[in-house]
């Protein structure tokens, strides 16, 4: 799996977050396109299909961090014996060692989140453009994104990897969680990516999407029939497997949507695609 594959993936999957690769890609409110695993690959952005909204600003900053579980270790003491460069000599330093291949850090630090103030009205619009047909229900768009005052990204190439950073200015110690400090990295082995301490960046957002209404389509037995499954008496649920079923045949349902007169707010609905808690505080992997 690339490498930019496997963070998308773990970044997802432990900060509930879609995470932008490469960290520093210009992204915006509203731009949307293709999910392909946990990577987003950007097609426009909705304000050029007329589509309206308001954007809400978090006025409080945050730290987010996140390492690899069991597989990062972090040591502000170097030995005096130790062979290191002589910028690092009387600065603050902290060493990062890596005890598997692709295993991240991930660091960002003042960290304010933008996002729509009104996901309702920009969900009817799009079932709007749906309904003319000029939205395709599978792609997906930005409904939150954050700003970093400094990002940090360092992920491992083998299982024996490390990075030394060094404060640029004189400090006391090498704190991640501030912002203002910058550092540079100095001796690095088997480290595979990174980008450290940059300003400005979006390296996390948020997804929601058009997708096909489960209860709506499940409740049309023809529809059950054409997908192989087949309701037990009685059974209000759909099973496991119907939403992806549905997802493969969205086209299929776009234009049956369409050719039938059904309304696209029943057989469709608006939805976020991450759960609505975010990260707040410091992640521990």
């Amino acid at each position: 799996m690339p490498l930019a594959d496997r963070y998308t993936d773990e970044i997802r999957t432990q900060l509930k977050r879609f995470a932008n690769w490469e960290p520093g890609a210009p992204l915006a409110l509203g731009d949307y396109g293709e999910l392909r695993g946990s990577r987003f690959h950007r097609l426009g952005n909705v304000a050029a299909l007329g589509v309206e909204f308001d954007v809400l600003e978090d006025p409080t900053s945050k730290h987010v961090s996140y390492a690899s579980k069991g597989a990062v270790d972090f040591s502000s003491e170097i030995g005096a014996d130790a062979d290191v460069p002589t910028v690092a000599k009387g600065k603050a330093t902290l060493e990062i060692s890596f005890k598997a291949e692709n295993a991240i850090l991930f660091n960002a630090a003042g960290v304010r989140y933008d996002s729509m103030a009104d996901h309702g009205t920009l969900g009817r619009q799009l079932l709007g453009l749906y309904a003319a047909g000029t939205w395709d229900p599978r792609h997906s768009v930005i409904t939150e994104l954050s700003r970093a005052g400094s990002t940090t990204v360092i992920i491992s190439s083998g299982s024996s990897a490390s990075i030394l950073l060094v404060a640029e200015a004189d400090a006391p110690t090498l704190d991640l969680a501030d912002a203002s400090v910058r550092f540079a990295p100095t001796l690095e082995r088997n480290i595979g990516y990174k980008t450290i301490a940059e300003e400005g960046m979006i390296p996390l957002f948020g997804l929601s999407r058009v997708r096909p209404n489960t209860l709506f389509w499940w409740r049309q037995p023809e529809f059950q029939t054409r997908l192989g499954f087949t309701a037990d008496e009685g059974q209000a649920d759909p099973p496991v497997g119907f939403q992806a079923s549905l997802e493969d045949e969205a086209e299929a349902l776009r234009d049956q949507v369409r050719a039938e007169g059904l309304d696209p707010a029943d057989a469709f609905e608006w939805v976020g695609q991450q759960p609505p808690d975010r990260p707040g505080r410091e992640a521990d992997g």
